[in-house]
């Protein structure tokens, strides 16, 4: 099993060491950095070019997103966790817009956010099921034009699910069934 690297980066000191904590006791998760603002995460992330960044929306000088955009455009291999205290639609699209992989609110559990960040080095689009997407599809249209394959996470499974924007209504699929939500 490949290891994976991951930068983590949040500003409330308490919060990163526990994501620190959660992330280091995983035998192929790797922390190789972790900063408290945009501009440094960014710096960082060039540097060391990690598989997985897990940052925080809110940040000092750079956002979150003012970030995930910058390494989509300079085309770096990091896929982008954003970590919310707001889980509503609108930073949802904003932040799926900007190029992240995932999005989950910040009181998403440790198991949970370790599976995520495992989904996303694989190359899967997550959207911590807390977060009301599925349950609002007149904002598919608001996303890119673009297929963007999904998981949900929950408890007890893992939803897998496309969207496309010119296509409603979402479709789902289970390992043993098919449903449309």
């Amino acid at each position: 099993m490949d290891t994976i690297t991951i930068v983590i980066v949040d500003d409330h000191p308490i919060f990163r060491q526990g994501v620190i904590n959660t992330i280091s006791i995983e035998p192929d998760l790797n922390v190789v950095a972790d900063t408290d603002n945009g501009d440094e995460a960014l710096n960082i992330i060039r540097k060391h070019k990690p598989d997985v960044v897990i940052m925080d929306v809110n940040l000092p000088g750079m956002n979150g997103q003012q970030v995930t955009r910058q390494i989509v455009s300079e085309k770096l291999p990091t896929r982008v966790v954003l970590l919310t205290a707001y889980d509503d639609v609108e930073q949802i699209i904003h932040s799926m817009r900007s190029g992240a992989a995932a999005y989950c609110a910040k009181h998403v559990k440790p198991e949970s956010l370790v599976g995520i960040v495992r989904q996303v080095a694989l190359g899967k689009y997550v959207i911590g099921t807390e977060v009301p997407l599925i349950r609002s599809p007149r904002y598919i249209e608001e996303l890119p034009e673009m297929t963007l394959n999904m998981t949900l996470l929950n408890d007890s499974s893992a939803v897998q699910f496309s969207i496309a924007p010119s296509i409603a209504p979402i479709v789902a699929s289970t390992s043993n069934t098919s449903d449309t939500l």
